[in-house]
């Protein structure tokens, strides 16, 4: 069980879990655009719904998130700061806490732009994040406070690029 939380980062989690036996808990409601695997496990988090980033917030989703022990959230956040990740928004920042206490692991998926750029609030402090994917190395003062506290650093395959023919 692993919860995933709004936004298209998270999503390409989900694309990526297609095939593999896994029950999906998410505030993300972009995720039902999905071609969903029929042998996965999907349950949306009930809440008051965000238009403009299509989540699911609210006290709602709290109450839901707490029925659940998954052993992973995998976050997308919006930002990074020296205290650890950050959102742009308080509600969506409180529905990833709110899953969070029943996960056992706290997965980032960030740019590396992302951990240079900080937001408007706290989600996760640094001695919480387990783990962080990205697409290049850190720059030297972040990856020294994420070693600091014992975060893992996994840097995610390029992608291939296609070229065209002219």
């Amino acid at each position: 069980t692993v919860f995933v939380n709004a936004g298209s980062t998270t999503l390409e989690i989900i694309r990526h879990l297609h095939g593999k036996k896994v029950r999906i808990v998410t505030n993300n409601a972009a995720c039902l655009s999905l071609d969903l695997d029929p042998h996965q496990e999907l349950i949306l988090l009930g809440g008051d719904y965000q238009n403009d980033a299509q989540v699911l917030v609210g006290p709602l989703v709290r109450a839901c998130a707490s029925q659940f022990s998954a052993d992973k959230i995998f976050v997308s956040p919006d930002g990074f700061g020296e205290h650890g990740s950050m959102s742009a928004d308080l509600m969506r920042a409180e529905a990833i806490r709110a899953m969070a206490e029943s996960a056992d692991k706290i997965t980032l998926l960030a740019e590396a732009a992302t951990l240079d750029r900080k937001s408007l609030v706290q989600e996760f402090p640094l001695d919480k994040i387990d783990c962080i994917y990205t697409d290049e190395r850190p720059r030297c003062s972040t990856l020294k406070q994420l070693e600091q506290h014992g975060v893992q650093i996994e840097m995610a395959p390029a992608s291939p690029r296609t070229h065209r023919e002219s």
